[in-house]
């Protein structure tokens, strides 16, 4: 999972000190830019800050590689069906929600 921008060490670092107080300013940033604030505690990285776009961006490609994986993982399996398997399955669900 790639954020959108990389992270510049020079500004995209902060304490959680400095964090808390200017958190509007950076939080305004964050938005703005689309760049994330890693913030800091005790000279370690202690969380980061995103926008909401781009953390549903990152819900959504974790959300997408799982289902790739369990596609995957079926098909290692052997779960697997042919093409025309697959259109008579579909056909068949239609039909059902029609006759309800």
């Amino acid at each position: 999972m790639a954020l959108n921008k990389l992270i510049q060490l020079s500004t995209d670092l902060v304490t959680v000190a400095e964090f808390k107080d200017h958190a509007g300013a950076y939080l305004d940033r964050v938005q703005s830019s689309g760049n994330p604030i890693v913030i800091t505690k005790n000279g370690k990285a202690a969380g980061v800050v995103v926008s909401p776009a781009e953390y549903d961006k990152i819900q959504y490609q974790r959300a997408l590689m799982e289902s790739i994986a369990r596609g995957v993982a079926d098909a290692d399996a052997g779960r697997v069906m042919s093409t025309e398997e697959a259109k008579s399955e579909i056909e068949a669900a239609r039909a059902s929600r029609k006759n309800r």
